[in-house]
């Protein structure tokens, strides 16, 4: 962590000098998470200083979800100006771990299923004040706007490039209108494995811990359950995943079922667009390597999508400027 002296004074302020810190491994973004170690217990900095204008943010969602009863976590102490936070610790067991370490079924499905009633309970609560809206203009620019890092890493004549990112963005305006046709909910726009933990002392759907949605937007219903069976670094078997739309239609039922599944395809594209190009620059601009291995399971996930029948000038697209769509869309 750079400059060190910043956070420790924040700590000192507030009477939490570590008797020992460990750094944990973060996402893809620019903040950086340090276990807390005290007289026994322990807690979690945020070290949000190159991105703080999202404390803020942070803060509204975190006391937004405690007040539905959810379990996000505790802000002990806050500093905006700077861009610290020490957190209530989830400990290490997120959903994603638990999955890669123990792959029994049914123990899984009780996971997610947890996960689909929390998610049950956001998208019930009211949008808070001055939430940003994801529209089909945004969606349609986000996901052309990121995927052309992917586009650019195989072609270098420009003018190719441009006629398949305008085509794109053309081919995605029909995909996008299906999105709309269920209603819009809070999104915490990042709920997959990795940002849900596994709080197993907890009863019912407190047993899912909310991290990582300083992003949280106005969105289609679909968004975040997307978000959770099309994870980009897991690859959930089609039962299970089954099983979760099945269940979200179950809690959910004020949601035409037809319009759900289009709208679910629409998302689902164009979330899958948005990670590879997100992967992509991590890999080749930003030194990331790691992110590489993902994007075969995410290119799945667009396939897959793109067979539903709303989506047809999406997968025209894709048969012509993508070659390996050939062979599995046909």
């Amino acid at each position: 962590m750079k400059n060190p002296e910043e956070w420790t004074s924040f700590l000192k302020k507030n009477d939490w000098l570590p008797e020992k810190t460990q750094s944990l491994v973060g996402d893809a973004s620019t903040r950086n998470y340090t276990r807390i170690y005290k007289s026994g217990t322990t807690a979690i900095l945020m070290d949000s200083r190159v991105e703080k204008e999202k404390i803020n943010s942070f803060i509204k969602v975190d006391s937004h979800l405690r007040k539905l009863g959810l379990s996000a976590p505790e802000i002990f102490y806050a500093d905006i100006q700077k861009g610290f936070l020490l957190l209530e610790d989830f400990g290490d067991n997120s959903i994603y771990s638990m999955a890669q370490n123990n792959p029994n079924q049914n123990e899984l499905t009780e996971m997610y299923f947890y996960a689909l009633e929390t998610l049950k309970i956001i998208q019930e609560g009211h949008i808070p004040i001055n939430t940003k809206k994801y529209t089909s203009k945004r969606l349609i620019n986000e996901a052309t706007e990121f995927f052309s890092f992917w586009y650019n890493s195989l072609i270098t004549n420009s003018n190719e490039i441009d006629i398949a990112k305008n085509s794109f963005s053309k081919a995605l305006e029909p995909v996008m209108l299906e999105a709309w046709k269920i209603p819009s909910v809070f999104s915490l726009r990042d709920y997959h494995a990795g940002n849900l933990m596994w709080l197993s002392n907890r009863r019912s759907f407190k047993k899912i811990g909310l991290l990582d949605f300083q992003d949280a937007i106005e969105a289609p219903a679909s968004y975040d359950l997307v978000s959770l069976t099309c994870d980009a670094r897991i690859k959930l078997n089609k039962i299970l995943t089954k099983k979760m739309t099945d269940k979200y239609l179950e809690l959910n039922t004020h949601i035409d079922p037809l319009r759900f599944y289009a709208s679910y395809a629409a998302v689902g594209v164009q979330r899958a667009f948005r990670i590879i190009g997100v992967f992509s620059k991590l890999a080749i601009i930003d030194n990331k390597p790691q992110y590489k291995k993902y994007i075969p399971l995410v290119w799945e996930h667009v396939f897959e999508h793109a067979k539903h029948s709303k989506l047809e000038s999406l997968r025209e697209w894709l048969l012509e400027f993508v070659p390996s769509s050939r062979n599995n869309l046909t």
